[in-house]
């Protein structure tokens, strides 16, 4: 049996706390740059969010 829904799982949920540590570290950037931050925390929380569960349930 495969790993990769376990290794998938960790991977997401690093990514999923880089993010929100980037959004965190946004407070303390200027406007243009903690603007774009928020973005990318954004877009992969919702990645994170869309891809999790339903992915590692189809292994």
């Amino acid at each position: 049996m495969s790993d990769f829904p376990n290794r998938l799982d960790n991977e997401l949920t690093a990514l999923n706390e880089a993010a929100q540590r980037a959004a965190r570290t946004a407070l303390s950037l200027n406007h243009s740059q903690a603007e774009s931050l928020r973005m990318i925390a954004a877009f992969t929380e919702r990645l994170v969010n869309d891809t999790g569960p339903p992915l590692r349930a189809r292994h």
